[in-house]
């Protein structure tokens, strides 16, 4: 009985889970303060929430404050200033493998002067612990306002909760 226990834990999940994000995000069209060009990596943090509706796919709101200014350069004669912006994003989550998540989804970029619509996606590699505390790498995309790019990566820890679904 304690072996078949085990086993279906093995293949169990909990419908909810909450992670933190710690990252870093590359803005490749960024400027820094001194207007110079040059490779711009700042920190990212982030809250998201998924809602799994099958064992390999769901929902998730992903939420990520960078933690920067900058200027795009817009055209030549006119630079859009981005002040510490919060990114919301509403995501599709699919895991065609045990340990590999894709998400996809649009999203808005929340400033001060002026809002951006995105589209994000992107990759997790992912991993359970013990208790449903879960562990993930992920390396995504956002296309904003078709305007610049950003890249993310970085490591999300976080919690299952809820009610226990098999496979």
């Amino acid at each position: 009985e304690t072996e078949h226990n085990e086993k279906s834990t093995e293949h169990s999940f909990k419908r909810h889970s909450i992670f933190l994000l710690w990252g870093d995000t590359f803005v490749p069209a960024a400027k820094t303060a001194e207007g110079e060009n040059s490779v711009l990596l700042f920190p990212s943090w982030g809250l998201n929430y998924e809602f799994k509706i099958k064992h390999n796919y769901g929902v998730a709101l992903m939420n990520e404050f960078e933690m920067q200014s900058y200027a795009i350069e817009h055209d030549e004669h006119a630079e859009i200033d981005r002040e510490y912006p919060i990114i919301v994003s509403a995501v599709f989550v699919y895991e065609p493998v045990k340990h590999l998540a894709l998400f996809a989804g649009p999203g808005i970029e929340f400033e001060k002067t002026q809002n951006f619509s995105i589209i994000k996606a992107g990759v997790a590699a992912t991993f359970t612990l013990p208790k449903h505390y879960g562990i993930a790498f992920e390396f995504s995309y956002e296309r904003k306002n078709k305007t610049y790019d950003a890249w993310t990566f970085g490591i999300l820890v976080g919690k299952g909760f809820g009610k226990t679904i098999g496979h």
